[in-house]
């Protein structure tokens, strides 16, 4: 994947991304959404049943930050140990598509702003790094 053909604002965001998450990895564009990898995400051993994934993709807007980052996608389900179904799930989704050959296949509609919670307020590229926070927050409360 080469990123320079995502705009400089957009690279200048993942910069941002990889100081907090060096892992972090642009896996597939597709529409308007870069597919990135981040990892390692936690995810509490005693909320979730194995085998939780040890990392997930997040859909980030190539406008960031002027749109929001909306889904995330993993390998595994994640599945609470007390049963209750995460909010938002999707399942096997045709968003995972760009994704589905690296092993993404269940998907969580989850938003910036939606019923999870509100975001940090998203107002240059380098905010791109608080990314990483959203996601295992958007984990822990689902």
């Amino acid at each position: 994947m080469d990123l320079n053909d995502l705009p400089e604002h957009f690279r200048a965001g993942f910069e941002a991304l990889k100081k907090r998450c060096p892992e972090a990895r642009v896996d597939a564009i597709k529409d308007n959404f870069v597919y990135i990898w981040l990892e390692p995400i936690y995810i509490s051993p005693t909320e979730f049943k194995d085998p939780r994934p040890s990392g997930v993709w997040v859909r980030i807007p190539i406008q960031f930050p002027n749109a929001q980052p909306h889904g995330v996608i993993t390998l595994h389900p994640l599945l609470r140990t007390d049963g209750r179904p995460l909010n938002g799930s999707a399942g096997r989704h045709e968003i995972c598509g760009p994704v589905a050959d690296r092993g993404g296949v269940n998907y969580y509609s989850w938003t910036w702003n939606g019923n999870l919670g509100q975001g940090p307020a998203l107002l240059r590229p380098s905010d791109m790094a608080m990314v990483f926070e959203w996601v295992e927050r958007r984990i822990r409360v689902a």
